[in-house]
């Protein structure tokens, strides 16, 4: 986690699109650094003046030795921000959730290491709509620029909680009513199957080793997603995309169809199952999404 001074209460936003998220959610920033002759866009300006956060107008060399020293090489933009350390929520409070309508969906990291990686998957589990992200103290990624970035300000739309025991966690959450969905290349069930309409959490594995073989034990159901050539497998995070707007969609599928009148509903075409037309529509959706 990149700091300021050792002070560890504290780490540095980079790039333009997470910290004007970081401002239009009011998160506590507590100044903001400028590489000399940028030019920000205003709506940053404009916002950090109105809740007084101080500016700092670096030369290129005072700038490119902190942009070394927080290792954000690639992502600055000419703009840096200092905030205090993102507040993770408590692992009790999410339990909670489980009788909420909708069902809660809750995303896990099972030994997710690699910054961009965890980044892109707290900006999918934000954008599909879940609840929180899962991941532990130890063995995770570390909170860095890299991180943050990847996120596009995703950490400020949703909370993190952190546990020392990932398996602990999860055996909690299903003494709580939660099913545990866990992702494989040799799933036993197609992500297409209709195993979402529960308060459930979606644990994506490690790209280098997948789920610890103790996770997948404690898994009500792993799904797989095909792939139509010889790939092992995908990235952590756009596998994560993949599972999350399949549920999303399912969700809203039924949703509509529970809040449509009985003369609006459509039967099926005659002597054909409902459930081949079910089949022929996911078929199509899984070619869209490989």
């Amino acid at each position: 986690m990149a700091n300021h001074l050792g002070n560890t209460d504290s780490l540095y936003l980079t790039g333009i699109n997470p910290i004007l998220t970081a401002l239009r959610e009011h998160a506590p920033i507590e100044k903001i650094f400028l590489r000399y002759g940028s030019d920000p866009p205003d709506e940053i300006l404009r916002r950090a003046r109105h809740h007084g956060i101080p500016f700092a107008v670096l030369s290129r060399e005072k700038f490119d030795h902190l942009v070394h020293q927080i290792g954000a090489f690639k992502h600055h933009q000419n703009i840096i921000a200092l905030r205090r350390i993102y507040q993770t929520v408590e692992w009790s409070e999410c339990l909670a959730s489980v009788s909420s309508v909708p069902p809660p969906c809750i995303v896990a990291c099972d030994q997710i290491t690699d910054p961009h990686n965890f980044g892109a998957i707290v900006r999918t589990a934000a954008a599909a709509g879940a609840e929180a992200v899962l991941t532990t103290l130890h063995n995770s990624a570390p909170m860095t620029p890299a991180t943050i970035a990847a996120s596009s300000g995703a950490f400020e739309r949703i909370p993190i909680v952190r546990v020392r025991s990932l398996l602990t966690a999860l055996a909690a959450a299903k003494e709580k009513g939660f099913w545990i969905i866990g992702t494989a290349h040799d799933g036993e069930h197609l992500y297409t199957e209709h195993l979402y309409d529960r308060p459930v959490i979606v644990v994506i594995g490690s790209e280098g080793h997948g789920m610890r073989r103790s996770i997948r034990r404690l898994c009500d159901a792993v799904v797989r997603i095909p792939l139509a050539r010889s790939i092992e497998s995908l990235n952590a995070s756009v596998a994560a995309g993949v599972v999350l707007f399949e549920l999303r969609r399912q969700r809203s599928t039924t949703e509509a169809v529970a809040g449509a009148s009985p003369s609006a509903t459509v039967p099926a075409a005659q002597g054909v199952p409902s459930s081949m037309h079910a089949s022929a529509r996911d078929a199509q959706d899984l070619q869209r999404s490989i």
